[in-house]
């Protein structure tokens, strides 16, 4: 059966329980009306066929009396009493013999006392008759009936002219005559109850069907339809003026609902389009924090359906915030507003999320709380923006320490580290000229190596600042490892086992070789300082592919091939707390005068100078692993370039144009080279040695000119000094390129550069290899 069937049957039984109890107060009525009528008419048949009964027996009696009356008024004064009452004997015989058929019991006289004097049956003279009313009769003089028995008598005192009671005649009539008279009456009242009750109580029925129920049927299905939301159905009643006006009110309270319904419906669509398009989820819950509302926007965010969480507790918080997400309620329930709240959510499928959740109590019309109504906004991705921001913020903050390094060494390492190459060289000039044996030559030893430590100093700031001038080339990372072993075993001591786990299959990468000895021992020697007095340091190589997913955990990396360099220890671990800083120039946990802080800035510098990238997992007591990460060669025909010789090389009179515009490291230079066989040519400016090349004609076999000039620099010197001498061979000298010669410290091919400050030695090893290529 459907609904619309259901909805019918109801309306009719509510009409036909209507019908009902209309009837049975309508026939209740009647009831009661039929019975006082029958009850009134049966009572009154009575009383009248008492009194036809009393009137018949008077009428008999009468003529008794007057027979006594006048028997009195002619004998009564000259004979005894009771012989003039006995001679009405036949009288009463006459008269009970003309009645019988009329069921008269009896006709007698009775005196004062009761007794009776004359009576239709002779057998009863003389008796005692008892009545109960006697003595008011004898006293009054009046007429009665009364019930003695089963018999009827009435009553009528004989009196004579001069008011003298001469006796009372007695007419008996049966109780059972008029019982059963009354009884006919009963029957044939309740025979016409009957019938009159019945009639009435069609013509009811007619008439509250038709009059009463009808009508409010229609008026109950219509004020159902209206209930059920059939607003334009119609009200069709009898023309009468008290249904038509209520027909009348309950149109316009259609009306007025339907007009209600298309305010509230519209509104509701704007709230649904509102909550549709809204990205919180938005729910209530009451005080047992059961779900009351869960909307599609809930359904959306937390997976579950609203008949799977409704009237349920709240399941969408995370167990371990539970007692925070009830404290928050408890705060709503006490009248506060919670506003972005963040807490842990979790969905249907368990998967944890974190939210923006804001809290607002819901009051009832007496301004009680008794719910909340809640909003949920996945923040997750905000989280995440806020991590990669800060990620970036502090690579930003990174980069800008780094290029205000650079800056600061830039700046300074030029002028300095031309100090410091006058220092270093006459340094090794006088140890040149000293004997072996003076003890001078162990200052000037020292006084060298001070120098060195300070140019060291310097070119790990440039390091740091990718501002040092590196010559790439394509190397097999095992082999270049492989060749520093002993060396980094030497370093860090016999105490240390040193392992080496290389991938056979690891490919090439292009950097300077030199840069990789530097990875390696500021790496070693950083791990050696933490594992105390012994441990393990392990190098290991491998092949890696960064993907997406990856990259996006850790923004400063890029999808592709990667060769990975890792070094880990067995020492003593970083802390949290300055893990983030152990690439910060200077910053350093060692004892003061056991670390620069320059270590590992010069390693993060060497790896971002050569666009890689470089990852630091530790925990205290577990040791530390630094994951370095260089891109893969991937051009063909790889060849290794031809090894030049290292060694010494004197000069057999070559001639050297230098061009200087430090006059003390001017000088100092020319004597090195002096020293080492060579002509030299110097000039101050490169004005100055133009005019030697273009002007005298002057001859030379190398230039060596610094970088950082007035008014041009070494690298346009040697392009004008090219155009007059073909096949110009240049080496470039600086402390700092600024990029002259070099693009972010990577020279330039077929580029030869010595760093300032240099030794003799390495000045004479580079002369000569410029001098043999």
């Amino acid at each position: 059966m459907n609904a619309e069937n259901q909805k019918r049957l109801k309306i009719s039984s509510i009409g036909q329980g209507l019908h009902l109890k209309v009837m049975l107060f309508s026939g209740l009525i009647i009831l009661v009306t039929v019975c006082a009528c029958s009850l009134i008419y049966i009572h009154r048949f009575k009383v009248n066929y008492l009194e036809a009964i009393e009137w018949r027996s008077r009428t008999l009696a009468q003529s008794v009396r007057i027979y006594v009356r006048s028997r009195y008024s002619d004998f009564g004064k000259l004979t005894d009493l009771n012989l003039l009452l006995e001679s009405a004997y036949l009288e009463c015989r006459k008269l009970y013999d003309a009645n019988l058929h009329m069921h008269v019991s009896f006709v007698c006289i009775l005196d004062r006392s009761g007794t009776i004097i004359i009576h239709n049956d002779k057998k009863m003279w003389k008796k005692q008759m008892p009545l109960p009313g006697l003595d008011s009769v004898v006293q009054k003089g009046t007429d009665a009936t009364i019930l003695s028995g089963d018999v009827y008598h009435t009553l009528i005192p004989v009196e004579s002219e001069d008011n003298r009671l001469l006796g009372i005649v007695d007419v008996g009539f049966p109780k059972s005559v008029v019982d059963k008279k009354v009884m006919n009456g009963v029957r044939y009242a309740v025979n016409m109850f009957f019938i009159l009750f019945v009639a009435a109580f069609l013509i009811s029925w007619f008439f509250v069907r038709k009059v009463v129920v009808q009508p409010v049927n229609a008026l109950i299905q219509a004020t159902s339809a209206f209930a059920n939301g059939d607003l334009t159905r119609e009200i069709s009643v009898p023309r009468t003026k008290e249904f038509l006006d209520l027909a009348l009110s309950l149109t316009r309270m259609r009306d007025a609902i339907r007009q209600n319904m298309l305010d509230i419906e519209e509104k509701n669509q704007q709230v649904k389009a509102m909550v549709a398009c809204s990205p919180l989820a938005l729910f209530s819950v009451d005080k047992s924090r059961k779900v009351a509302i869960w909307t599609e926007s809930a359904r959306s965010l937390f997976g579950w359906e609203a008949e799977q969480v409704t009237n349920k507790v709240l399941p969408t918080v995370f167990e371990e915030d539970g007692p925070v997400f009830e404290s928050l309620c408890k705060r709503a329930f006490d009248g506060e507003k919670i506003m972005g709240y963040e807490l842990r959510q979790k969905t249907k499928d368990g998967a944890v999320f974190f939210s923006s959740l804001s809290l607002a109590p819901i009051y009832d019309a007496d301004k009680a709380i008794v719910g909340i109504m809640g909003t949920t906004e996945d923040i997750t991705r905000r989280i995440e923006r806020e991590k990669e921001h800060e990620k970036v913020q502090e690579q930003l903050l990174q980069a800008q320490k780094m290029e205000s390094v650079g800056r600061l060494a830039g700046g300074v390492a030029h002028d300095y580290n031309n100090t410091l190459g006058v220092i270093l060289g006459y340094s090794e000039l006088i140890l040149g000229r000293l004997d072996p044996e003076d003890s001078m030559g162990g200052d000037v030893q020292e006084i060298i190596k001070a120098t060195l430590h300070s140019a060291d100093i310097t070119r790990q700031l440039l390091a740091f600042a990718r501002k040092q001038t590196i010559s790439p080339k394509v190397i097999d990372l095992n082999r270049q490892v492989g060749n520093m072993l002993k060396m980094l075993q030497r370093l860090i001591g016999e105490n240390f086992e040193l392992e080496w786990v290389p991938d056979p299959t690891l490919g090439f990468v292009k950097m300077d070789p030199v840069q990789v000895d530097q990875i390696l021992a500021n790496l070693c020697i950083n791990a050696r300082d933490a594992m105390g007095n012994k441990g393990k340091i392990r190098i290991e190589t491998r092949s890696a592919q960064l993907d997406e997913e990856y990259c996006m955990e850790h923004p400063e990396f890029m999808p592709g091939e990667f060769i990975c360099l890792e070094v880990s220890d067995t020492g003593s671990g970083i802390d949290k707390n300055i893990l983030e800083k152990i690439f910060d120039p200077f910053f350093t946990t060692k004892k003061k005068g056991e670390g620069t802080g320059l270590g590992l800035s010069t390693v993060y510098g060497i790896v971002k100078q050569n666009q890689g990238f470089i990852n630091v997992y530790s925990e205290p007591g577990k040791g530390t692993t630094f994951k370095i990460y260089f891109s893969r060669y991937k051009g063909r025909d790889v060849q290794y370039e031809a090894s030049f010789s290292d060694h010494v090389t004197e000069g057999s009179g070559e001639i050297i144009l230098l061009v200087e515009d430090a006059a003390e490291l001017l000088e100092i230079s020319r004597q090195v080279l002096e020293s080492l066989g060579y002509q030299v040519i110097s000039a101050q400016s490169p004005d100055e040695a133009l005019d030697l090349v273009e002007n005298k004609n002057t001859a030379f076999d190398l230039l060596i000119s610094d970088v950082i000039l007035p008014e041009m620099n070494g690298l346009e010197l040697s392009r004008r000094i090219g155009k007059t001498v073909p096949d110009l061979k240049v080496l470039f000298m600086s402390g700092y390129t600024a990029n002259v010669i070099a693009h972010q410290g990577i020279l330039d091919e077929d580029v030869h550069f010595i760093q300032k400050p240099f030794s003799k030695r390495e000045l004479a090893v580079k002369v000569g290899q410029v001098l043999e290529r």
